[in-house]
C-alpha cells in the first residue's frame, strides 16, 4: 500500500494542466502549503496591503517521467531577523 503524500510546510508543487484547452487557460497547476505560524509572522511584520514572499523553485521528475516545479515560500531576505556577526558583538563589548 502506499503511503500518502504529506507536503512539508511552506512548499507548493506546479504541474502541468492537463485540462488546457484554451490559450487563456493557466499552463500550470497546483498548490501551496503554508505553515500557519509563517504565515502569521509575515502578517505581523509586513507592513502595507501587500504581502512579499520569496518562492524557489525547482524542476522534477517523478518515477513515472511527469515533470513539475517543486516550490518553496519563505520570508524575503530583507524580512528575516537580521544575525549580528561575530564583528558586530565584539563591537558591543564594554573591553
Amino acid at each position: 500500500m502506499n503511503k500518502p503524500f504529506i507536503p512539508k510546510p511552506n512548499t507548493g508543487s506546479l504541474f502541468k494542466n492537463k485540462y488546457k484547452v484554451k490559450p487563456n487557460h493557466p499552463d500550470l497547476t497546483g498548490k501551496v502549503h503554508l505553515d500557519r505560524t509563517l504565515l502569521t509572522r509575515i502578517i505581523h511584520d509586513q507592513q502595507g496591503d501587500t504581502i512579499v514572499l520569496e518562492c524557489i523553485a525547482y524542476k522534477t521528475t517523478l518515477k513515472d517521467t511527469q515533470t513539475f516545479l517543486s516550490l518553496i515560500l519563505k520570508e524575503p531576505p530583507e524580512a528575516q531577523p537580521k544575525t549580528e556577526t561575530l564583528a558586530e558583538l565584539e563591537d558591543d563589548l564594554p573591553f
